[in-house]
């Protein structure tokens, strides 16, 4: 007994439609939803931004750190410019972190558990404010010295700190000698552990 193979249909051709689009100038991107929301929703969203925002610059200070080392026979603007990156990624991750510690504090009541040590706090709001306040307390261009503000809180809990000096240690590195960034991602994992818990 034999059998016949049967023949395949042939397909469709397929029908093809083309447009253009003309996209018209200003474009708006809504970066925040103000829609309403259950508050819980808004914290758990603000605390991702920051604890991934503060990784993120944390991982791209330690690669411009390393580069000027790598880096650090040359001179002129190469040298000039690895140098500038290095502040420019410092001042960022202060920036993140400093945000992520008001949204812990600012959330408590709505995520009960979340929230950074009240030293390590205090003092990535307090150096922050430094660092984005320079003018205020950078060398060779604050005029007259803060009796008041956070350079000085900071100065009596750490009277060790040394602001826009980066301390290198074999296992550690410290920004303004106090700033210990190994126990900082040490914390950033045990609040990203704590908020896979609430989602």
């Amino acid at each position: 007994m034999t059998h016949g193979h049967r023949k395949k249909k042939p397909k469709p051709p397929v029908q093809r439609v083309q447009f253009t689009v003309k996209l018209e100038p200003p474009l708006l991107r809504q970066i925040i939803d103000d829609s309403p929301r259950p508050r819980r929703e808004v914290a758990l969203e603000h605390l991702w931004l920051w604890l991934n925002a503060t990784l993120t610059h944390l991982f791209r200070f330690r690669r411009s750190l390393r580069r000027e080392f790598r880096l650090a026979s040359t001179s002129g603007p190469t040298q000039r410019l690895v140098s500038q990156r290095v502040r420019i990624d410092e001042h960022m991750l202060l920036a993140a972190a400093a945000n992520l510690q008001k949204a812990t504090a600012l959330f408590a009541n709505d995520l009960p558990g979340l929230s950074l040590p009240p030293e390590l706090a205090d003092l990535l709001k307090n150096l922050r404010n430094v660092y984005e306040h320079w003018e205020d307390y950078m060398p060779h261009v604050a005029t007259v010295a803060l009796p008041k503000g956070s350079g000085p809180k900071l100065k009596a809990a750490h009277p060790e700190a040394h602001f826009w000096a980066i301390e290198i240690w074999p296992d550690d590195v410290k920004l303004a000698c106090v700033l210990s960034l190994r126990e900082l991602q040490q914390h950033l994992r045990r609040l990203g552990r704590d908020l896979r818990k609430f989602t």
